[in-house]
């Protein structure tokens, strides 16, 4: 994961290294504070890529979208320039079009294929398939009507943002899957 680090009454925060508590984000936002972010760096995306490549994983990683942020291409260009110095890497980034509430959904239904069997690149080419549509559209394409339902209820009751935030920490690492070892 390479953090989007963000800023609250003129104090940056960094994702799991300098953290506001969950409780207290979404206090702030109810108050109407908003953050404001910043696109990831290249230099912790590649170091975090680096990492894993040398350990010879794979990576899937769900981006923040690129239509909010230079996240996306950011880690799109790390990635292709990595692969170029590492042949047989790979590295497959995904524009989820969402924020971090829809990266957090992806993400559950990303490790729900993984422990179903399938391969990264099965994973990445049905996100791809979903990857112009909304969300919504995503969502109710990739998740049975079961699963759906419980999504939509956690919203309903406003607690999606901390099941989400309770399955990621349980990953140690946000939004880059490590295929080799994380199940």
């Amino acid at each position: 994961m390479h953090p989007l680090y963000y800023i609250i009454d003129d104090r940056e925060y960094i994702p799991g290294v300098e953290d506001m508590p969950v409780k207290e984000f979404y206090r702030a936002l109810k108050e109407g504070k908003m953050p404001t972010t910043s696109a990831s760096n290249p230099i912790n995306i590649i170091a975090k890529f680096q990492k894993e490549i040398n350990e010879g994983h794979d990576i899937l990683h769900l981006s923040f979208s690129s239509g909010l942020s230079s996240s996306y291409n950011n880690a799109r260009i790390c990635a292709e320039k990595l692969m170029e110095e590492k042949p047989g890497s790979k590295i497959i980034v995904i524009d989820t079009l969402s924020g971090t509430v829809g990266q957090g959904i992806l993400l559950m239904k990303a490790v729900e294929m993984k422990k179903a069997g399938k391969t990264i690149d099965e994973i990445a080419e049905d996100f791809a398939l979903y990857e112009r549509d909304t969300l919504e559209d995503a969502i109710s394409e990739l998740f049975d009507d079961e699963k759906l339902s419980f999504i939509l209820e956690l919203i309903a009751k406003d607690e999606i943002n901390e099941y989400i935030e309770e399955h990621i920490a349980k990953y140690q690492r946000g939004y880059l899957i490590n295929f080799n070892e994380c199940f």
